[in-house]
């Protein structure tokens, strides 16, 4: 693997991650603002 292709695929992983984490929080906040109402 040549370094296009490794950096490539560390940007594929760093914008997986950022989407989990997104759904994460929101799962979270919702959960959070159902426990408050």
């Amino acid at each position: 693997m040549d370094t296009k292709t490794i950096e490539q695929v560390n940007v594929f992983k760093a914008d997986a991650l950022s989407i989990i984490v997104l759904k994460e929080v929101k799962m979270i906040w919702h959960v959070f603002q159902v426990g408050q109402g």
